[in-house]
């Protein structure tokens, strides 16, 4: 098992910069729109911290010859949001949505009790949109989303899996000025997956799917930049 775990730190490295250059580049082509179309263009950039936790549901590959968990804390995103249009006083946006969980694969080898905790990277780029619903007598603003996309698992010394995903999300936007403000967001992301597939392989595979859905819970909180 030993000799499986080896380093895979620059495809790591390159994938972790994909969703701050497709930030930059949204950003980018957001300055353009604001020039080209005025005011009525507004662009939101939110910078997002937090936890996340998880349910997993995958077993050993071969029968009784692992104990298996993964377990998930830091998170971090960046949402980029294009207000896409107005509905009385409530907001219509657009959504890019880019994150990355630590977490570990925990594999405890029921023969000789041996243990191995590696690293696995979640990372999730997601497109949806938010809902956010105006309140009388005050500027905080709640509001509902979806986006889908896709997860990526990406486990040292395994090979990465890359499924279909999709998240409902709900939360609170509240400016402070009016290029600046506050944002709490609260995430369920669904990541579909085959039954019985046997995932997280090199030499051969340590684990297979139990289920057809991978549950991650994120809470995160962070500052809104406005365009």
């Amino acid at each position: 098992m030993h000799d499986r775990i080896f380093s895979m730190g620059l495809s790591q490295a390159c994938w972790a910069r994909v969703p701050l250059l497709l930030g930059l580049v949204g950003l980018q082509l957001g300055a353009l729109a604001h020039a080209d179309r005025g005011e009525s263009a507004i662009w939101e950039a939110s910078l997002l911290a937090g936890v996340a936790a998880n349910s997993s549901d995958i077993s050993s590959a071969e029968a009784d010859e692992f104990d298996l968990a993964i377990s998930s804390d830091k998170s971090f995103a960046l949402a980029v949001n294009y207000l896409q249009e107005y509905r009385r006083d409530d907001r219509l946006h657009y959504e890019y949505y880019a994150a990355k969980t630590h977490s570990q694969l925990d594999i405890h080898m029921r023969a000789d009790g041996g243990r191995t905790v590696v690293n696995m990277p979640i990372y999730y780029l997601h497109v949806g949109g938010t809902y956010e619903l105006a309140q009388a007598g005050t500027t905080l603003a709640p509001y509902v989303g979806a986006t889908l996309g896709l997860a990526r698992f990406d486990p040292d010394g395994f090979d990465a899996l890359n499924k279909f995903s999709m998240a409902i999300a709900g939360g609170f936007r509240w400016p402070i000025t009016s290029s600046m403000g506050l944002r709490l967001d609260a995430r369920a992301l669904a990541t579909f997956l085959s039954p019985q597939a046997s995932i997280f392989c090199a030499d051969g595979c340590v684990a297979k799917v139990d289920s057809d859905i991978w549950w991650q819970y994120q809470v995160m909180a962070g500052l809104v930049f406005v365009f």
